[in-house]
């Protein structure tokens, strides 16, 4: 009888380990299982912040852009005056607040291309400063054409200028905006638009 019950303890005992191995290696399984669905759900979050935090700054670009359309400029030269800045402070969002909504659709195409960034012009020679050189009125009180005279500079004095007709028209809303530029060929590279011809 003592026989049968060692041997009924050790086939309790074997059993018992055989059961808590099968635990063990369920838990196991359960825990990698678990580790690298997390790892998994992780990776598709963290792309999808990536994705988020893209379509915040696109978001944000875009509220900008039509913001600055809400605002705008109360004389032609003021608007010439801002575009002349935008190119001494190499900044194509300065420029694009100036001009009407078919400019700017036309510029931000070209900006794709030369300016991603939308920092415009090079370090040297780099846009010195502008001069209104002629104000036209035409027939129509809403348009006027102005002559800028950009001028350029080196750390060793001054370089080239050039000039840029912008036509400015009073949009609906009375603001002043550019809706054409006319300039050198040799001013395209620091405007961001890029030459065609």
């Amino acid at each position: 009888m003592k026989n049968i019950l060692e041997r009924l303890k050790s086939t309790l005992t074997e059993h018992k380990k055989r059961l808590t191995l099968a635990v063990v290696f369920l838990i196991l399984l359960h825990i990698i299982v678990l580790t690298l669905t997390g790892l998994f759900f992780a990776g598709k979050n963290k792309n999808n912040d990536n994705l988020d935090e893209e379509n915040i700054y696109q978001t944000r670009c875009d509220l900008l852009l039509n913001a600055v359309k809400q605002i705008g400029v109360c004389s032609s030269q003021g608007a010439a005056e801002v575009w002349g800045e935008g190119l001494v402070q190499r900044n194509a969002a300065m420029q694009l607040s100036v001009m009407s909504n078919e400019l700017t659709e036309e510029y931000l195409l070209n900006l794709n291309v030369t300016a991603p960034d939308w920092v415009v012009g090079a370090s040297s020679p780099s846009v010195d400063g502008y001069e209104i050189v002629n104000t036209a009125r035409t027939n129509d009180d809403n348009k006027v054409i102005i002559l800028i005279l950009i001028k350029t500079a080196t750390s060793s004095g001054a370089a080239d200028e050039y000039k840029a007709m912008l036509t400015v028209v009073q949009n609906e809303d009375g603001f002043w905006c550019i809706s054409k530029i006319s300039m050198d060929k040799g001013l395209y590279p620091y405007t961001g638009f890029y030459f065609s011809g």
